[in-house]
């Protein structure tokens, strides 16, 4: 599987800069710094179906920025117990398992001293979320989870909240927003295609989030968002081109808060694959108007 993570430059002196990880064309951890401001093909090395390495193919990578590095994390294929490593910057054994099919990761932090790392274990499958700072592992019993359901994660620095991304078992809503110990479903996510990729980041300067994943209909990245005082968007397509069959997504956002870095393989013919660069916009909460006269949402 073609994983993507991306993370802005947490260096002042490059503050226009993406770092870009992906799963490449060997299974090792591939790399490109891209300018905010570029939106075209990142590369056109990252693994396909059939591609076997280093790194475990399928699965996801977790990016995150915590006590004063950026942390890149990938499910190993080197043995039976599918372990979980930091990657980069070096390599360390995070003496951390997970379930032998799909590789599902996600990472999230306050860019500071806390960060957490979510996967799948056990039959039927569970998410464990676990403390990066006080090495602690946490089962998160959200009940209706996705056998093989790719993870997403991120933290709202405004309202010192994190959230976890993933897919139920039920038709519709078929995205679950996880918040601590509970459960939100998703509106408007019915359109998700079976097990679907996903990617969500916070809003910098609101309280605000942004899901990505594909839709069932068209083979798009769509888009919803989530905020406490406004609810869910509508769904809203992003980018021109369709994901590729066998792609990730990943999304990060500008410091300011200005737009949301999406990132995703698609083919632009039958013999060649393309990692892309889109910029999305943050929804405007003040357009999910509330009637005065019903009370309902217009």
């Amino acid at each position: 599987m073609a994983a993507i993570t991306s993370h802005f430059n947490p260096d002042g002196s490059a503050p226009d800069e993406i770092l870009t990880f992906y799963n490449d064309q060997d299974a090792q951890l591939g790399f490109e710094l891209v300018a905010a401001g570029s939106t075209d093909v990142v590369t056109y090395s990252s693994a396909k179906d059939s591609t076997k390495g280093f790194i475990r193919n399928p699965s996801q990578l977790a990016v995150v920025h915590y006590n004063r590095l950026t942390r890149v994390y990938a499910v190993t294929a080197d043995t039976t117990e599918n372990p979980i490593v930091l990657i980069s910057p070096g390599f360390k054994d995070m003496q951390l398992h997970t379930e032998s099919k799909y590789g599902s990761l996600a990472a999230c932090g306050d860019d500071a001293s806390q960060a957490w790392l979510y996967f799948l274990q056990g039959n039927p499958m569970t998410i464990i979320e676990y403390d990066l700072r006080n090495q602690v592992s946490n089962t998160l019993n959200i009940p209706n989870v996705l056998d093989g359901t790719a993870l997403a994660a991120c933290y709202d620095k405004q309202g010192g909240n994190r959230y976890l991304i993933c897919q139920s078992h039920s038709a519709s809503p078929n995205l679950l927003r996880v918040q601590g110990g509970g459960a939100d479903p998703v509106e408007n996510s019915d359109i998700a295609a079976p097990n679907t990729p996903i990617a969500v980041c916070a809003n910098p300067t609101r309280s605000q989030i942004q899901i990505y994943f594909k839709n069932n209909a068209d083979n798009h990245v769509h888009r919803i968002s989530w905020a406490p005082s406004g609810g869910y968007s509508d769904s809203k397509k992003i980018g021109e081109a369709e994901m590729d069959p066998f792609t990730t997504i990943s999304a990060t956002a500008s410091p300011d808060g200005s737009k949301v870095h999406v990132f995703y393989v698609y083919q632009e013919n039958d013999q060649t694959r393309a990692l892309a660069h889109v910029t999305d916009s943050w929804y405007d909460i003040s357009e999910k108007v509330v009637s005065e006269e019903d009370g309902k949402t217009c």
